[in-house]
């Protein structure tokens, strides 16, 4: 039986972190069996108080770096998988148990993320029908994994050296190419379903900010070259995907006339952020600037 340790790394995140821990306390697997690791990254609210009151392991790691967070708390993990998830979600019942099957096949195992239940109904649509789908083609189709619900053998990860903590972003994809190239299977598992909340409109165009430097710097890593040109003409690839998938939804039902022409505008408004993102990542700012976004 595999003994996990679950790692959380935690920023600012009270209004969420005793959800989640309780989800993972609660797991349906044997008690002695797994670990919680919960990593504080610097917060300035009532995380720490809140961390603590639970039974498990604390770490504080003052780099600001989810991937520096991360590995802070591999450090001191004592299972043979490493289990990761964000602070703002939280897990299934089933979320450990499930994932026993594919890890006999596997060395690094990516998980289901589900959307919250939400009153942000456009928002909650744009991720269910565009964001969820694209994210798991990813993991399938291009075996790149998402940071914040995946599994990997402790000796797969420090064989791969971990995350790279210069990072503010894509370390999750670095991770994945890194791990292909050394050979190690990347596989998914449907039932190892962990939640997260629909986020805010204002939430997604600092992530885009903070994705759109972070792919600047994993390209650097990777010595791969950037430009303007390159980049906006996959923006406007994704647009033209999105309106696709959109479309097709439509003709489904999924969703009706008007919800149709709201969702082309979201993506429009967002891709259109997400370009502003990029153009300003390219000229101005180096990514250590944005590391907080």
């Amino acid at each position: 039986m595999n003994f996990f340790s679950i790692i959380v790394p935690v920023y600012n995140q009270e209004k969420q972190i005793e959800e989640l821990i309780k989800s993972l306390l609660a797991q349906n697997y044997p008690k002695d069996s797994f670990e919680v690791i919960i990593v504080n990254n610097g917060s300035n609210d009532n995380s720490e108080f809140l961390i603590k009151k639970y039974n498990v392991k604390y770490v504080f790691e003052q780099k600001p770096s989810s991937y520096a967070a991360r590995n802070a708390g591999a450090k001191i993990a004592k299972g043979n998988v490493f289990a990761f998830i964000d602070g703002d979600m939280h897990a299934d019942n089933n979320w450990l148990s499930s994932v026993n099957k594919a890890l006999l096949k596997y060395d690094i195992v990516g998980g289901k993320i589900i959307n919250k239940d939400s009153s942000r109904k456009y928002l909650t649509y744009y991720d269910s029908l565009l964001v969820n789908p694209k994210r798991e083609s990813n993991l399938i189709k291009k075996q790149r994994i998402c940071g914040g619900n995946f599994f990997i053998f402790s000796s797969v990860y420090n064989n791969l050296g971990g995350f790279d903590s210069n990072l503010i972003s894509g370390g999750d994809t670095l991770l994945s190419i890194h791990a292909i190239k050394s050979n190690f299977k990347i596989g998914y598992s449907l039932d190892s379903i962990a939640y997260h909340p629909v986020d805010s409109f204002s939430k997604r165009i600092k992530r885009n900010m903070r994705l759109a430097f972070g792919s600047i710097e994993k390209n650097k890593t990777e010595n791969q070259k950037i430009t303007k040109k390159s980049k906006i003409s996959n923006v406007i690839k994704n647009i033209k995907e999105d309106f696709t998938v959109l479309k097709e939804s439509l003709r489904e039902k999924d969703i009706t006339r008007f919800e149709f022409i709201i969702l082309k505008a979201l993506v429009i408004i967002l891709k259109f952020f997400e370009y502003l993102a990029i153009l300003f990542s390219l000229v101005f700012l180096k990514s250590k600037h944005v590391s907080r976004m």
